[in-house]
C-alpha cells in the first residue's frame, strides 16, 4: 500500500519533540483515506490501541 499521512499541529510537534506522553491521539489527514483507515484499524488491533487512536 502507498499513501500519505500528514500530521498538522500538536501531533506533529509531539513527534518532533519526542513528547509522546503529551497526547493520546493525533488528527491526521490521509491520502487516500479509505486504504489508510483500514491499515490503522489493523495496527490498532496489533498494538492493542483503541479504535480512535487516530481521529
Amino acid at each position: 500500500m502507498t499513501g500519505e499521512v500528514n500530521l498538522p499541529g500538536g501531533g506533529a510537534m509531539a513527534l518532533e519533540l519526542q513528547a509522546l506522553q503529551s497526547t493520546k491521539d493525533v488528527d491526521p489527514i490521509f491520502v487516500p483515506p479509505a486504504s489508510i483507515w483500514e491499515e490503522t484499524r489493523r495496527e490498532a488491533e496489533q498494538f492493542g490501541l483503541g479504535p480512535d487512536w487516530l481521529n
